[in-house]
């Protein structure tokens, strides 16, 4: 549970923090912030598998045919207005949202 845990919150922080940031343009910053701070690779390796589970995660949702919570934050606007919804108030994850 303990690495599951971890892949979770790096994909989590990862699509908040920089959410249309190139999988590769990632693992190249990570890499070089390893070697900047004179990371062994093999203290690094895992961050490095994570980076590649990452690079499948979009994959395997869309053959799912599922999304999370932070792909429902962006996709949610043009959703809205694709169906000319007006919600007099929106609620997500337990915080309310006013559009005025």
């Amino acid at each position: 549970m303990g690495f599951s845990s971890i892949i979770s919150s790096f994909i989590d922080e990862i699509k908040q923090y920089r959410p249309h940031k190139d999988i590769e343009d990632i693992r190249n910053e990570l890499k070089g912030v390893f070697e900047d701070l004179n990371v062994p690779e093999e203290g690094s390796k895992r961050a490095m598998e994570t980076i590649e589970v990452f690079r499948k995660y979009p994959e395997t949702l869309t053959a799912q045919h599922l999304i999370d919570e932070n792909d429902v934050m962006a996709e949610c606007p043009a959703i809205i207005s694709r169906h000319n919804y007006s919600p007099a108030l929106f609620i997500l994850d337990g915080v309310f949202y006013s559009p005025d």
